[in-house]
């Protein structure tokens, strides 16, 4: 009898199930086409429903923007929600609109992703549709983040963390966890900071999502640049950077390219440093995010102006600051009005410089509402005044500045200022005032330089710290992988067993048979036959095997329901590399039956033959 042919409709919720499975993966090349196939096989076959379309829309989008073609990312997304709304499709409203917002984060459309991002967030709740609440919640996050309202991110993080948490997604859980160590970071929280980087990555290494792990080791590099630890930041950069490469996300190479530039200027290599800023630049303008254009023509210009090129880094500043209010980049907005004031002085055009210091006062104290670096730039405009022959107002200012470094702790810009303070005495002829500024300066120099000696050897213990735990991380990786071994020889142990008490049964039995039957050592030996085990005690192995992979046949159960008790034990002793003829053995059961079983498996999960199945199993 000839076997039914599947129906389009089946077809297609396969394909859309392994182009699914294929963007998790981060194999967005074949994500991609797989989601084309069902396109193409809709419009051989019939008319494409309106959710499978939308969600294939969708796919397509997510991949577009993995792979930084935004352009491409909002059509599909911008399709993929009219189909979901003729739908009346809550969770793919929810799920089109928060693709959009992702792209607009990345093109540093702030205002216009906060919008789209509350919209799909509303649709979410509506739908009580968690996993895509904690996506929606760490976009915002991340807006918040790059307005450096850390505060504000973390909240957004932690919800989005507890949510992910709660419906056990990996993915989501390794994201926030890795924005939460970030914020810790900006706030030079360095232990945890690390502490949370580190579970984000092993938790990412664990899903096998390599965009997830390249974001990740790129993290944990800027906490050892942080450290100035410049050789390890390298190194994980270096890793990072190749797996962005890889799996061809041009976002995630540019940024790497820039965390190597500013690792080469902080060893004050700039040429180098521009090299990797200029080829970051380049990318970053090809995809269309402006903000990371922006950053790097800002780097390029503050590489410049260490090297003494003032005319070329001027221009790399201004375009730089033209793109932040663009955009509204505030915060690297301030970093580029002061390095063009820096360098107008540096090129004697004392008025230019004058306004941009006070530019970048207003702007750092109205629209900011911060006291970042505005010391710095207190004292520089006191040292422009100065130059100008105002000499009691730049006095002001360093004064001004003296009093705020006090506030802030900022022994620092404190001493700088004792120092201008004194020069400023000096040349009025005030030589008891100077002298008292002068070894305010000194005393302040020589506590500075006590405590960098002593940040030195705690910046040293931390990198010692840093690389014990990631040690530790391989140790717990190396262990993992023995008990691993060990079960695995366990189980080829039960199988021998297993296989040899069946051959004892087998030859009790032709015993019985060669006894005549009024013999009384037949009851004996038939109630020896009863008593004989049928094989291994699975619950007793099933406990080891729970102890060395906790949550395997419950994720598993989760995700396939379908599942049967047998076939949960088959893919149990599959996780483990266990051969067929192994698995017969130790289950009591003929080739051929654990075969039928893997193919039901196989099918039930919509595994591709062609697929590694212990490696597939590996994720659960």
């Amino acid at each position: 009898m000839k076997k039914p042919s599947s129906t389009p409709s089946t077809e297609i919720a396969a394909l859309l199930d392994k182009a699914e499975e294929r963007l998790e993966k981060s194999d967005y090349a074949e994500a991609e086409k797989l989601a084309n196939e069902v396109l193409v096989l809709a419009s051989g076959k019939g008319k494409l429903s309106l959710n499978n379309k939308a969600r294939t829309l969708c796919i397509l989008g997510e991949c577009c923007w993995k792979t930084s073609r935004n352009g491409h990312a909002l059509m599909h997304f911008d399709n993929a929600l009219s189909a979901a709304e003729a739908a009346s499709n809550l969770s793919l409203q929810s799920r089109a609109l928060n693709g959009t917002a992702t792209v607009k984060y990345r093109s540093s459309e702030y205002n216009a992703a906060l919008v789209i991002a509350e919209r799909s967030l509303a649709f979410a709740e509506k739908n009580e549709d968690k996993k895509q609440q904690a996506k929606i919640l760490s976009i915002i996050g991340n807006v918040h983040n790059d307005r450096a309202d850390y505060l504000r991110a973390l909240d957004y993080y932690t919800r989005s963390l507890a949510l992910a948490q709660e419906i056990g997604d990996k993915y989501s859980v390794a994201t926030n966890l890795g924005n939460i160590g970030n914020v810790h970071h900006h706030v030079s929280s360095y232990p945890r900071a690390l502490d949370y980087l580190t579970r984000a990555l092993v938790l990412a290494e664990e899903i096998s999502d390599k965009h997830l792990i390249a974001i990740n080791l790129a993290n944990i590099g800027n906490l050892h640049r942080s450290l100035a630890d410049y050789p390890r930041a390298l190194d994980y950069f270096t890793r990072a950077l190749a797996i962005s490469e890889e799996i061809g996300d041009k976002n995630g190479v540019a940024i790497k390219l820039t965390n190597i530039g500013n690792v080469h200027s902080n060893l004050a290599d700039y040429p180098r440093a521009q090299d990797y800023y200029t080829r970051a630049f380049a990318i970053s303008e090809e995809i269309g995010n402006k903000n990371s254009v922006a950053i790097n023509l800002g780097n390029i210009g503050m590489a410049y102006m260490y090297s003494g090129d003032y005319t070329e880094a001027l221009e790399y500043l201004k375009r730089a600051l033209d793109l932040c209010e663009e955009i509204g980049a505030r915060r690297p907005a301030g970093y580029w009005m002061n390095g063009i004031a820096e360098v107008e002085h540096k090129l004697g055009n004392l008025d230019a410089a004058h306004q941009g210091f006070l530019d970048t006062l207003h702007h750092r104290h109205d629209v900011l509402n911060s006291n970042d670096d505005v010391t710095l730039t207190l004292i520089e405009l006191g040292g422009v005044l100065a130059e100008k022959g105002r000499s009691e107002e730049g006095l002001a200012r360093f004064e001004e500045a003296l009093t705020l470094a006090g506030e802030l702790g900022e022994k620092k810009r404190a001493s700088d200022a004792h120092q201008k303070i004194a020069d400023a005495y000096a040349k009025k002829g005030d030589f008891t005032q100077a002298f008292e500024h002068l070894t305010k300066h000194l005393a302040l120099e020589k506590e500075i330089f006590s405590e960098e000696s002593k940040k030195s050897v705690e910046r040293f213990n931390m990198r010692v710290k840093i690389a014990e735990i990631e040690h530790g991380v391989e140790m717990q990786k190396t262990r993992a992988d023995h008990f691993e071994r060990e079960l695995t020889i366990k189980a080829l142990a039960y199988a021998s067993q297993t296989e040899m008490i069946g051959k004892f049964r087998e030859d009790l039995r032709r015993i019985i048979r060669k006894i005549e039957a009024h013999d009384p050592a037949i009851n004996e030996l038939i109630i020896k036959l009863r008593d004989l085990p049928d094989g291994v005690n699975w619950k007793e192995f099933e406990e080891e095997f729970l102890h060395v992979h906790p949550e395997f046949s419950a994720n598993l159960l989760k995700k396939y329901p379908d599942l049967t008790e047998i076939e949960l034990r088959v893919s149990a002793l599959l996780r483990l590399k266990l051969t067929t003829p192994d698995i017969a053995r130790l289950l009591s059961l003929s080739e051929r039956t654990i075969d039928n079983h893997r193919h039901r498996i196989r099918k039930k999960i919509n595994l591709d033959a062609k697929e590694d199945f212990a490696k597939f199993l590996s994720r659960f």
